[in-house]
């Protein structure tokens, strides 16, 4: 009950006080604190506790999933195989998931292909798992063809290939003026540029800001800046941070968070100038919190995240 209503030092504090914990006192903490990221402490109820069955496992690989260290679930993974605990599909549906927060098609790929040599039965659980990976991944061939398969669709199957296919809309954009004689606006515009950012395809994300008939927003420069945080592109985020400057030159957050775009990649006399630049123009770094809107706001806290 504690564990359920995230009150961990008091289920802590009864767990102790147990004469005798079986593996269900065991396995309930060891969830409890991988389901609100106290992972370190997760692991180590996981090391000391007597004997594991494979509940124990899937709980605190499913934590290192939810936190979206890949590593650590496939680590986790191969040492409860090589002692000998067979997987179930909740467990490779983690593994699934785990591939799918960090983009990972060839991993994703990798497992499902450990489901199919498993003779795993892929249900509706694990194939909305199937379905969701393949999508976020950018493969919506094998999503569909996962979807296709199934005998079983329930309302989750169902919505996840909806949804995949709603991010992968590029289609629906361009049938916006060729079927139905609709101008796209520059809203229109900026879901297509973030749909392509969030997948990683940046170069067609830059290739459509430079086609549009309008000049971009700062919301469609700040979902580049974004997307190339994640993907690794500073060739990109640096141009897009740039034009995110012409557009808001009083603002902070771009000059800062392309200072330590720049330190980032070692090129210290850039940052260095970026930073004189800004005290030249009398930009302040300090704002009202409160009148920020959510892309201001990305752009001021995330250096600050960097750096620690």
């Amino acid at each position: 009950m504690y564990v359920k209503c995230k009150k961990l030092e008091s289920a802590r504090r009864i767990f102790d006080a147990l004469v005798e914990k079986d593996i269900i006192s065991w396995n309930t903490m060891i969830a409890g604190y991988a389901k609100v990221g106290e992972l370190d402490l997760a692991h180590t109820f996981f090391d000391h506790m007597p004997r594991r069955n494979l509940f124990s496992w899937n709980s605190l690989i499913s934590g290192y999933s939810q936190k979206g260290d890949y590593m650590m679930v496939m680590s986790l993974f191969n040492c409860m195989v090589l002692n000998n605990v067979r997987p179930d599909s909740v467990t490779m549906a983690i593994l699934v998931h785990a591939a799918a927060e960090i983009g990972g098609l060839e991993q994703g790929k990798l497992i499902h292909s450990l489901v199919v040599r498993m003779q795993m039965k892929v249900d509706a659980f694990m194939g909305s798992a199937l379905i969701d990976m393949y999508c976020k991944c950018g493969s919506i061939e094998r999503a569909f063809m996962v979807f296709r398969g199934l005998t079983e669709k329930d309302v989750n199957v169902w919505t996840t290939m909806i949804t995949g296919f709603a991010f992968h809309g590029i289609e629906i954009f361009n049938s916006m003026k060729e079927n139905y004689g609709i101008e796209p606006g520059i809203e229109h515009y900026g879901c297509l540029v973030d749909l392509f950012a969030r997948s990683g395809r940046l170069a067609e994300a830059e290739e459509v800001v430079d086609k549009m008939p309008m000049k971009p927003s700062r919301s469609i420069w700040g979902s580049i800046v974004g997307a190339c945080r994640a993907h690794g592109n500073m060739e990109l985020a640096e141009r897009a941070l740039t034009e995110l400057l012409k557009l808001e030159p009083d603002e902070p957050g771009g000059y800062i968070l392309l200072s330590n775009i720049y330190a980032t990649s070692g090129r210290w006399s850039c940052s260095d100038k970026i930073r004189e630049h800004m005290e030249r123009r009398g930009v302040k770094r300090s704002l009202l919190m409160g009148n920020v809107c959510p892309v201001r706001l990305f752009l001021i806290i995330w250096p600050n995240i960097c750096l620690k």
